[in-house]
């Protein structure tokens, strides 16, 4: 079979090698699509170190992928070859304290797979999930970034009514538009790329802002204000002068961060209205320190949370979403490339213009 493989940094070669073994407890699948994800991207461009040669994935992740079953170990009851499935990364041991509590994002001893730059990738029986036939696999190939940001959004507590504010218009954060409005919140999208802002727009965000054209923090205070400004009075007992505090009733509910840099986040700080919530849902390569004032999250009273991966349950609710045509898949898809051209889309990806790149091997 032809699979991709990562040699170094921007140094991707298509070769021959031998078709996956599967062990009882696999099967063998035909890929059919997958998607680059941001962290396959960070070890193309060298940001992570890349996995070895030889190694499932073949130096990249390659984890987001769909495709047709062709065998199945003694064990699979449950699937058949001609069998659509999707893929799910996580593998967690359901041992751990963390399992233990349902947390299996979190397991101290997960294994993260992938192997989908490749013809045929072998996985766990249990992390391959049947799709509906009338599904592509171009669609169900994204149920896993589907299903990391409705980890973020639950773990954001998001509710209708709420004003969420989401700083990025790239393919996360126009997933993160999708589920802002099925909950029936008021979304601003916040970017500076004007036709992906316009895609913001087409979808149904009730505001887009261009930061490289407005006044971003000025604009958004005036747009989330309800003009009800609360007045606290203090008296200070030394000099009997009293001071006054304003509270800004401006700002969002829930400021979701789906780029990875300092500006970003900083800018969070800004949009969040007091009591909100911020969720820090990309990561940052190379890592970074940050400089936040601690009163700032203590007397607006703020919730400063992370959000990685899934559990199962929210896998598959994220592919409910999808065939349920809550997440519009054609509107994230820029780019469908043979397998030959792999290196060719993380090359498109690296000048910020596309959204989601799918490779058909």
């Amino acid at each position: 079979m032809k699979a991709a493989f990562l040699y170094g940094p921007g140094n991707i070669k298509i070769q021959e090698c031998q078709i996956p073994i599967i062990s009882e407890r696999e099967a063998l699948v035909r890929v059919r699509a997958c998607a680059i994800c941001q962290n396959d991207l960070r070890f193309y461009a060298g940001l992570k170190k890349y996995i070895s040669e030889g190694d499932a994935s073949y130096g990249l992740t390659g984890h987001e992928w769909a495709g047709e079953v062709v065998k199945v170990g003694k064990e699979g009851i449950e699937l058949s070859e001609g069998d659509r499935v999707v893929f799910s990364q996580l593998y967690p041991c359901r041992g751990c304290r963390f399992c233990k509590k349902g947390l299996f994002n979190l397991c101290v001893n997960k294994i993260q797979i992938g192997g989908g730059f490749a013809e045929y990738a072998k996985a766990p029986l249990e992390n391959l999930i049947k799709i509906p036939e009338d599904l592509s696999y171009e669609s169900a190939c994204l149920a896993e970034p589907v299903a990391c940001a409705v980890q973020a959004h639950t773990k954001s507590n998001i509710r209708e009514g709420y004003k969420v504010a989401i700083i990025g218009d790239g393919p996360m954060g126009l997933i993160h538009l999708h589920l802002a409005k099925e909950s029936r919140t008021k979304t601003f999208v916040i970017g500076h790329h004007d036709e992906k802002l316009k895609i913001a727009s087409h979808i149904g965000a009730d505001v887009v802002l261009n930061s490289k054209k407005e006044t971003t923090i000025e604009k958004f205070k005036e747009l989330t204000t309800d003009n009800t400004h609360i007045r606290s009075e203090f008296m200070v007992i030394d000099d009997t002068k009293i001071v006054r505090e304003t509270i800004d009733s401006s700002g969002a509910d829930v400021v979701i961060v789906t780029v990875g840099n300092k500006d970003a986040i900083e800018q969070a700080f800004e949009l969040v209205c007091v009591g909100g919530t911020i969720n820090l849902f990309a990561s940052i390569f190379p890592p970074i320190k940050l400089e936040v004032d601690p009163n700032v999250i203590h007397y607006q009273q703020l919730v400063l949370t992370g959000s990685r991966d899934y559990t199962p349950e929210i896998f598959k609710k994220a592919l409910t979403l999808i065939s349920r045509k809550v997440i519009h898949t054609n509107l994230l898809i820029s780019h469908r490339l043979p397998l030959s051209q792999l290196q060719n889309g993380f090359e498109e990806i690296l000048k910020r213009k596309s959204l989601k790149i799918i490779i058909n091997p």
